[in-house]
């Protein structure tokens, strides 16, 4: 047999037969690279809220806290689809990573991200001020923020407060509204981040050194 003919014979062997689609035959077997492609582009929950879930134990207090949510929410409103059928904490636990790695769902996002992702409250780095705190510094922080830096909304806040930060509530109302939603690393989220959390005292003066 001619060389050419001997390369021609190895190349088919190793390579396979390739069909119609892009498929590629090795023995029986059919690989089809559109196939595979499909496998790739599954987009999950995992992938819509990546950074964002929750992903401390099952006995943590944060799966307390959206167990009694649950809970509240199946009293007010019972025929309510989609709800978690958790009645633990380790069940909900589970619910959400098995949620986690399925194709993602626009219809069950609402539900996936009130119970299986993080607050704003659990991402916050600083003191939160809670409701019925004390306000008056962080109502006078707010109220020297120049207009470039706010929303149209927190404009119309800080103006309130900047007349009344002392007893202001409009900020304190605002802020804490926002602490259970769910984490979306928006502009709310910077928001409460710089504006509700407690004023840093500046630190006194340094003593002067004694006298020579």
């Amino acid at each position: 047999m001619a060389i050419s003919g001997v390369l021609k014979a190895a190349t088919a062997g190793i390579l396979g037969a390739v069909g119609t689609g892009g498929a590629v035959y090795f023995g029986s077997k059919a690989l089809s690279s559109s196939d595979s492609k499909e496998e790739k582009s599954v987009y999950t929950f995992r992938d819509k809220f990546a950074g964002r879930l929750v992903t401390s134990v099952a006995t943590d207090n944060q799966w307390k806290v959206r167990l009694d949510k649950l809970t509240q929410e199946k009293s007010k409103s019972p025929q309510k689809k989609g709800l978690p059928e958790s009645t633990t904490q380790a069940d909900l636990h589970q619910w959400c990573v098995n949620t986690s790695s399925m194709e993602f769902d626009a219809n069950r996002e609402e539900i996936f991200e009130s119970f299986c992702v993080l607050m704003n409250k659990e991402r916050i780095t600083g003191t939160l001020i809670q409701s019925g705190g004390t306000w008056s510094g962080a109502n006078s922080r707010l109220g020297a923020i120049e207009d470039s830096k706010l929303s149209q909304e927190l404009k119309g806040i800080r103006d309130k407060v900047k007349v009344n930060s002392a007893s202001g509530k409009e900020l304190e109302t605002w802020c804490v509204s926002k602490y259970e939603l769910p984490f979306r690393e928006d502009k709310d989220f910077e928001y409460v981040e710089l504006y509700c959390t407690e004023v840093k005292q500046a630190t006194s003066a340094q003593a002067s050194p004694s006298g020579s």
